[in-house]
């Protein structure tokens, strides 16, 4: 894969006033995948046009690997405590 940064894809960055919250997102150069790193316990907010661009959605735990299915939607919660990467494909 070669990611480009892709910023486009959130409706709100959280690092924009807390540089520890900053929300990483980068994309597939075709467009057919995106992911998103969270890196603390936060909610995201994605564009509706990401919504609107990819069907299917998973978190990933970096901690441990394991990962969660999950609808696309403009407000999304991390399952859980920590860092989370959220995985877009269309």
């Amino acid at each position: 894969w070669r990611l480009f940064p892709a910023q486009e894809l959130l409706a709100d960055q959280p690092g924009k006033t807390a540089p520890a919250k900053f929300i990483a997102a980068a994309r597939t150069d075709d467009g057919s995948a995106a992911v998103l790193y969270l890196p603390e316990n936060e909610k995201l907010a994605l564009s509706a046009d990401a919504v609107a661009k990819f069907s299917k959605a998973e978190w990933f735990d970096p901690r441990t690997g394991a990962r969660t299915p999950t609808n696309p939607a403009q407000k999304m919660s991390v399952p859980g405590a920590g860092d989370w990467a959220l995985v877009l494909q269309r």
